[in-house]
Protein backbone atom coordinates (compact mmCIF):
# COMPACT_ATOMS: atom_id res chain seq x y z
CA UNK A 1 0.00 0.00 0.00
CA UNK A 2 1.10 3.23 -0.93
CA UNK A 3 1.80 6.45 1.53
CA UNK A 4 0.10 10.28 1.10
CA UNK A 5 2.19 12.26 3.27
CA UNK A 6 0.61 16.49 3.44
CA UNK A 7 2.30 18.12 5.23
CA UNK A 8 0.85 22.21 5.85
CA UNK A 9 3.92 25.23 5.50
CA UNK A 10 5.80 25.63 8.91
CA UNK A 11 5.06 22.21 9.94
CA UNK A 12 8.30 20.24 10.79
CA UNK A 13 8.02 16.37 10.08
CA UNK A 14 10.60 13.88 11.98
CA UNK A 15 13.14 13.15 9.33
CA UNK A 16 13.11 9.44 11.05
CA UNK A 17 9.28 8.81 9.75
CA UNK A 18 10.40 10.29 6.04
CA UNK A 19 13.14 7.52 6.53
CA UNK A 20 10.65 4.73 7.50
CA UNK A 21 8.34 5.94 4.52
CA UNK A 22 10.92 5.34 2.11
CA UNK A 23 11.68 1.91 3.62
CA UNK A 24 8.26 0.71 3.82
CA UNK A 25 7.27 2.19 0.30
CA UNK A 26 10.70 1.92 -2.34
CA UNK A 27 9.35 2.13 -5.46
CA UNK A 28 9.76 5.20 -6.63
CA UNK A 29 8.03 9.15 -5.21
CA UNK A 30 6.02 11.80 -6.21
CA UNK A 31 6.45 15.31 -4.50
CA UNK A 32 3.94 18.46 -5.35
CA UNK A 33 5.41 21.68 -3.39
CA UNK A 34 2.31 24.27 -3.78
CA UNK A 35 3.88 27.81 -3.65
CA UNK A 36 1.30 30.65 -4.15
CA UNK A 37 -1.08 28.97 -6.55
CA UNK A 38 1.68 27.46 -8.07
CA UNK A 39 2.80 23.27 -8.38
CA UNK A 40 6.05 21.90 -8.90
CA UNK A 41 6.15 18.37 -9.18
CA UNK A 42 9.40 16.19 -8.90
CA UNK A 43 9.16 12.34 -9.67
CA UNK A 44 11.62 10.12 -9.16
CA UNK A 45 12.24 6.32 -9.73
CA UNK A 46 15.49 4.16 -8.57
CA UNK A 47 15.27 0.47 -9.23
CA UNK A 48 17.71 0.68 -5.40
CA UNK A 49 15.19 2.24 -3.90
CA UNK A 50 13.91 5.67 -2.83
CA UNK A 51 16.97 7.93 -1.27
CA UNK A 52 15.69 8.88 1.92
CA UNK A 53 17.94 12.01 2.09
CA UNK A 54 16.28 13.11 -1.04
CA UNK A 55 12.96 13.24 -0.33
CA UNK A 56 14.41 14.77 3.53
CA UNK A 57 16.22 17.25 1.62
CA UNK A 58 13.27 18.76 -0.01
CA UNK A 59 11.03 18.92 2.75
CA UNK A 60 13.70 21.12 3.62
CA UNK A 61 14.19 23.56 1.03
CA UNK A 62 10.17 23.78 0.66
CA UNK A 63 9.52 24.18 4.40
CA UNK A 64 7.30 27.54 3.57
CA UNK A 65 5.29 25.49 1.31
CA UNK A 66 2.61 23.44 1.31
CA UNK A 67 3.94 19.20 -0.13
CA UNK A 68 1.94 16.58 -1.32
CA UNK A 69 4.45 13.71 -1.64
CA UNK A 70 3.28 9.82 -2.62
CA UNK A 71 5.34 7.05 -1.66
CA UNK A 72 4.93 4.11 -3.94
CA UNK A 73 4.74 0.59 -2.93
CA UNK A 74 4.79 -1.45 -6.13
CA UNK A 75 2.11 -4.71 -6.83
CA UNK A 76 1.53 -6.65 -9.75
Amino acid sequence: MCVIIVREPGIEIDPDKLRSACQVNPHGYGVSVIDRGKIETIKNFNEKGNNPDELIKIFEDAKDQKIIAHLRYMTK
